[in-house]
């Protein structure tokens, strides 16, 4: 055994090297056969300190519109090109919940700018006589007006038809 382990000292080395630094890097890494406070969180950077006073947002501004309800049954009439230029926001607790702002600019010769999300927008738009279909890289909706003369922008996010209903007030 003596003759094998002069011939092979430098195996045996690795091995035992190999063997300290598992045994280190398991006790450093906490597995070392203690189990782990799923809610210990010392020295993670990312933490909340449980003192902290976590601020919720309140989305209700006191406005709501009817034509906002999930399924609400909408007409649209026909309208001008010219009724939908100028300044338009969101103003209920609905869109400040889904989108927290909309602001939009609608100018003649067919370009929009906006901010939606707190991210500014802008891009072009198509008229067919009843919607006013907005686009862009990151924002696709059309506008309408009700029968009852609100603006309705409408989004469908999963594209299978399904939308959502915001109305817009003129600024």
């Amino acid at each position: 055994m003596r003759e094998f382990l002069k011939k092979r000292w430098w195996v045996v080395l690795l091995v035992v090297i190999a063997i300290a630094g598992l045994i280190f890097f398991l006790i450093r890494s906490g597995i070392s056969g203690k189990a782990e406070d799923p809610n210990d969180y010392a020295g993670d950077e990312f933490a909340i300190p449980e003192d902290a006073e976590i601020e919720e947002e309140d989305y209700d501004t006191g406005i709501d519109f009817e034509e906002e309800i999930e399924g609400a049954q909408l007409s649209f009439r026909s309208s001008e090109e010219s009724e939908f230029m100028g300044s338009w926001t969101s103003t209920s607790g609905q869109a400040h919940y889904l989108y927290g702002n909309i602001d939009l600019d609608i100018e003649k010769g067919g370009k929009w700018t906006g901010n939606v999300a707190d991210e500014d927008l802008s891009g072009s738009w198509t008229f067919d006589g009843t919607y006013l279909s907005l686009s862009s890289d990151l924002f696709n909706v059309t506008l309408a007006f009700t029968e009852s003369g609100k603006l309705v922008m409408q989004e469908d996010r999963s594209g299978d038809g399904t939308y959502l209903n915001t109305v817009l007030t003129r600024n």
